[in-house]
């Protein structure tokens, strides 16, 4: 409840040109780069810097490790690393959010393949362990083991 306290005013510190998503413990800090006309400019960093400012006042340790830059659209222009509190935040090309891998061009075929690569290896090993090879015995299995992580 005191984290929900803490964090629940970290939106009121940020302009207009950012906005700040906020679930569970994790914050999101995103900019529409072409809605932002040529007069205003988005610095990344003094964004990323005004929540580490917020964490450090409430003092809530940042994981940096599980930090990153996402540039989503091919028309986005590459940023250098940002740097926060001495720590490089790296740009990549794919992130993993909430079960979902999003990739920068926002095709899904990265997270279709991610998703049947661990139902294939759930169903070989369901095959590989299971002595008994009645097609009802084993249908029950897919259907418990295979079956979710498809749906």
């Amino acid at each position: 409840m005191l984290f929900l306290l803490y964090i629940n005013d970290l939106p009121d510190n940020f302009d207009d040109v950012v906005t700040l998503k906020l679930f569970a413990d994790d914050v999101k800090l995103y900019s529409n780069i072409a809605v932002v006309s040529s007069n205003t400019s988005v610095n990344i960093t003094e964004q990323l810097n005004k929540v580490a400012k917020g964490a450090s006042d409430w003092q809530l340790p940042i994981a940096y490790s599980k930090c990153c830059v996402f540039n989503i659209g091919s028309k986005t222009p590459h940023h250098t690393p940002c740097t926060v509190d001495t720590e490089n935040i790296p740009s990549v090309e794919e992130v993993i959010d909430l079960g979902i891998t999003s990739h920068k061009s926002l095709k899904f075929s990265s997270h279709v393949s991610v998703i049947c690569c661990r139902a294939h290896r759930r169903a070989n090993l369901i095959h590989k362990c299971f002595y008994s090879k009645d097609v009802s015995s084993l249908l029950a299995a897919f259907t418990t083991y295979v079956r979710p992580i498809l749906e």
